[in-house]
């Protein structure tokens, strides 16, 4: 039972973090979206994408970038490293498929929460986000439901052989 409590609220905490992560790409990219449905293919009036803050894909604002129909992306000066973009991504980019899709992958080493949302002049915007924060908040959880499901399994098993020790007693004399 501790064991099945444990893995419920591990998968409860991180269906939550990551939905989180998930509303918060989603109005990004509904903000971004508007920007870029405005002009051909996503592009913004002088050509370039703002620079993202100076952590890895932008840090908790992510990174973004434009996949265009071709599968060619268009990204901002000094955005750092490029998002993958798959098969799925690129059928986003050409109206094929669902208009949004929502995938994990790593890059140079940094878990990546990445959005894939169509965009109405053809194209996609892809919106990356690191899962660090994330990722570390799940360790935290889960080494405490390791430490509480151990001492919950110590505490049962004493006072399970107290219990046993006081029920068999009489047999014993």
């Amino acid at each position: 039972v501790v064991v099945i409590a444990a893995v419920a609220i591990y998968l409860g905490v991180r269906s939550q973090l990551r939905g989180e992560v998930d509303d918060s790409l989603r109005e990004r990219a509904a903000l971004v979206g508007r920007v870029a449905d405005d002009r051909p293919f996503g592009m913004p009036p002088d050509g370039r994408f703002p620079a993202p803050p100076p952590e890895r894909f932008g840090g908790a604002e992510g990174s973004a970038q434009i996949v265009l129909p071709s599968g060619d992306v268009l990204r901002g000066l000094g955005g750092g490293e490029a998002v993958p973009v798959s098969r799925r991504t690129r059928q986003v980019a050409r109206g094929e498929g669902p208009s949004e899709s929502f995938a994990d992958t790593e890059v140079a080493g940094t878990h990546l929460r990445v959005l894939t949302r169509a965009l109405s002049g053809g194209g996609a915007i892809q919106l990356a986000r690191p899962l660090e924060e994330v990722d570390r908040q799940l360790d935290k959880v889960l080494l405490v439901l390791l430490v509480v499901g151990a001492a919950g399994v110590a505490l049962g098993a004493a006072l399970a052989a107290v219990v046993a020790r006081t029920a068999l007693a009489p047999i014993g004399s």
